[in-house]
């Protein structure tokens, strides 16, 4: 899976599927979400994007 790195005014969010990049993004101050699966993923991109 490709990392897909979004810049929604000045906050950033990181979705991967391996957690040590994961991580490594929450350790430099962004948001990551680890993909498991697609419902998941889309749950965490729409609390995202309502934030």
């Amino acid at each position: 899976m490709k990392w897909i790195l979004y810049d929604v005014g000045g906050v950033l969010e990181l979705i991967d599927d391996n957690d040590a990049p994961a991580r490594g993004a929450e350790s430099c101050g962004i948001r990551a979400v680890l993909h498991r699966d697609n419902a998941t993923t889309i749950a965490a991109i729409e609390r995202f994007l309502a934030n």
